[in-house]
């Protein structure tokens, strides 16, 4: 599975500013991790430039940078919001990291396993409840003989 194209330019380009429904956990550290690596690269580039005195090469790496953290301010937030409807929460409860200890709260907040079933937004996208019966599987596990 290619999962840069999954879990990060499919962000950028389906879900731009989707704040409605459930988002796995996979999902956000995907993303999460996607991100920090295009921030460290853009920030060396910006760095190697102003190290090497290129004064060119630093525009570009720094300039990249600003633009690409605009950019992903409104995804960010989306994927976040989505993150906590899957674990049950309001997407309110991302203000609690304003307050201190508040982003060791989220930290768990993200950790957390998906509601089983659907909640109030929407159906989850990690479990795979059949109609005929009131088991609940993981759809990453279920195989498609498990069907039949």
């Amino acid at each position: 599975m290619n999962y840069l194209q999954t879990y990060f330019i499919d962000i950028y380009q389906n879900k731009f500013a989707e704040f409605g429904g459930r988002a796995r956990r996979e999902e956000y550290w995907y993303f999460t991790l996607y991100w920090i690596i295009m921030i460290v690269i853009l920030g060396l580039i910006g760095g190697l430039g102003e190290t090497m005195d290129i004064p060119i090469l630093r525009a570009l790496g720094f300039g990249l940078l600003t633009l690409f953290v605009l950019v992903s301010i409104l995804p960010y937030l989306a994927l976040v919001s989505r993150r906590l409807h899957d674990s049950g929460k309001s997407a309110w409860w991302w203000l609690i990291r304003f307050i201190p200890f508040g982003p060791i709260v989220l930290l768990v907040f993200y950790c957390l396993d998906s509601e089983r079933g659907p909640n109030k937004w929407g159906p989850s996208p990690k479990y795979y409840v059949q109609d005929d019966e009131e088991e609940i599987y993981d759809q990453h596990l279920l195989m498609d003989d498990d069907l039949l």
